[in-house]
Formats: C-alpha cells, sequence, structure tokens
C-alpha cells in the first residue's frame, strides 16, 4: 500500500512563521474595528510564540498599521488597479513586504520568498505574479536590488 499524499512544505525563513503570524494579524485588523494593542496579545493563537518570532511579528505589525495610509497610497501608484480590486490578504503582505524591504536588515530575495509563499498559501497561485511585480517596481522605486542567482553575474552599474 502506498504512502498518503503529503503537502508539499514552503520554504520556511528565519522570519517565517513571525510573518505569517502579523499577515493573519493583519487581517483581523483590516475586517474588524479591534485596537492594534488587542490583536498584539495575541490570545487567538493556539500555541505562545518564542520571544524572537513575537519581536518580529509585534514589529510588522505596528509598523504597517502607523504606515498604513503611506502603503496605500504607494500601492495605489504601483499596482495600476483600484484597491477595491485587491483582496484583503494581496493588501496586507503587500504592506508587510514594504515595511521589511524598507527595514533593510534582511535580504530582499528571503523576504521576498517569505511573502510570495504567503500569497499563495492564502490567496492562491493566481496572486504571485502580482505581487512578485508590485514588490519588484517597489525596490526599483527604493533603489533595491534583488541577489543574482548563485554563478549568474550581476550587471555592472556604470554599463
Amino acid at each position: 500500500m502506498s504512502e498518503p499524499r503529503r503537502k508539499a512544505s514552503l520554504k520556511k525563513h528565519k522570519n517565517s512563521h513571525a510573518r505569517e503570524v502579523a499577515l493573519q494579524s493583519l487581517f483581523q485588523l483590516s475586517l474588524v474595528d479591534r485596537p492594534v494593542q488587542e490583536i498584539l496579545q495575541f490570545g487567538w493563537l493556539n500555541e505562545p510564540m518564542e520571544a524572537p518570532v513575537q519581536k518580529h511579528a509585534e514589529w510588522l505589525i505596528r509598523m504597517v498599521d502607523m504606515r498604513r495610509d503611506h502603503f496605500t497610497e504607494v500601492l495605489r501608484e504601483l499596482s495600476h488597479k483600484d484597491l477595491t480590486q485587491l483582496s484583503t490578504i494581496v493588501r496586507c503582505v503587500l504592506m508587510m513586504g514594504m515595511a521589511e524591504l524598507d527595514r533593510g536588515e534582511l535580504e530582499a530575495d528571503v523576504i521576498l520568498d517569505d511573502i510570495l509563499n504567503l500569497t499563495r498559501t492564502y490567496d492562491g497561485s493566481e496572486s504571485v505574479g502580482f505581487v512578485n511585480g508590485v514588490l519588484d517596481a517597489y525596490m526599483e522605486r527604493q533603489g533595491l536590488k534583488r541577489r543574482a542567482p548563485a554563478g549568474v553575474p550581476q550587471a555592472d552599474e556604470s554599463d
């Protein structure tokens, strides 16, 4: 008898769990009128988070909440869509991605990989290309670069 089929696991990074909790929290904030402080108590989680995970999740939630108007304006400019056409999940993951890219502490590739995985998991594969395109445009606007794949030389800026 063959083994049951298992769902393919997504590549996990150091802050993957924090990003997932932040996405779930931001989704709640977007849909229900609850103070951010109440969401940050994480009483809705089944298990407590480790301190570093909680710290990163809290930072992401607070940053997106504080800069929501700014990020919304940037999304209007970069997406070329009426934002009511974007799902709540897509808006949240895009704002999380912009917040982390602005922070500049982690490689853009790691952030984008997790953001795209969250998009695929919570909104569907059809949204991944759109999220990737908007975040690429944001990186270009901010002067940020992706790392070239191993063995591929980076273009020289002076060319």
